[in-house]
């Protein structure tokens, strides 16, 4: 299913419904549609009324209540995070229709805005969890000017624990996610004897680099990442 958000109140719905769309202007018309994806479009009673049943539509008919749970479990409610979890749910809202949708939730008193400056990440892989949370999409680069070293590392471990996707640019040369066995991955980590690449039948991978251990004189092989690799939270 796909939702589409309109910037409204939940007043200028119920305006819209109660006493016809031309009641609150130009936004009349993204009213009907959203009153009619709803199923509300024929809605007669009082405003109280009005909110108590687009409550149960959005939480119990659509889900949002599932959806909105899962997301807190995840951290702060974000646009991008309730959009990629709408979409584990089997439903396609965009970030600024589900920025939308969360004013409808804060007006519904369903869910509370809050100013923290702060999100507790006792490691580095907890740190880079809550900041690709909150904006849905960071590149590698991105996470290592604001988080400094170790940011591959973590990421490496992160994504063979399915805790998160890394896609590569489509203008670069490793356009496309990152497609190593994780199981693999998950036993040898970030840096394989090429022996072992080659025995994996990995050795055509782009995503594996060789290089000579100085200490050891033993050819390694590294998974590549770029710095315009885009990393994003798995919702499973």
């Amino acid at each position: 299913m796909k939702l589409v958000v309109p910037r409204l109140s939940v007043r200028e719905l119920y305006l819209a419904v109660r006493y016809g769309p031309e009641r609150i202007g130009k936004k009349g018309a993204a009213a009907v549609r959203f009153l009619k994806a709803l199923g509300l479009e024929g809605f007669e009673g009082d405003e109280g009324r009005f909110r108590e049943r687009l409550k149960e539509k959005l939480l119990q008919e659509l889900g949002f209540d599932r959806i909105l749970r899962r997301s807190s479990e995840k951290g702060a409610v974000t646009p991008a995070l309730l959009s990629a979890v709408a979409k584990a749910e089997g439903i396609e809202i965009s970030k600024a229709s589900a920025s939308n949708l969360l004013r409808i939730f804060v007006e519904l008193g369903l869910v509370t805005r809050l100013r923290t400056w702060a999100t507790y990440t006792p490691s580095l892989k907890d740190a880079i969890l809550a900041l690709v949370a909150s904006k849905g999409e960071v590149t590698i680069g991105d996470l290592e000017r604001v988080l400094g070293p170790g940011v591959r590392e973590a990421l490496v471990k992160l994504w063979a624990a399915e805790k998160v996707e890394i896609m590569g640019s489509l203008r670069g040369p490793l356009p496309g996610p990152l497609s190593l066995p994780r199981d693999f991955v998950r036993r040898w980590g970030a840096v394989v004897p090429a022996k072992v690449v080659e025995e994996a039948g990995l050795s055509d991978s782009p995503r594996l680099e060789k290089f000579v251990d100085r200490r050891t004189g033993e050819v390694m092989c590294s998974i590549l990442l770029r710095s315009d690799d885009r990393v994003r939270i798995i919702v499973s």
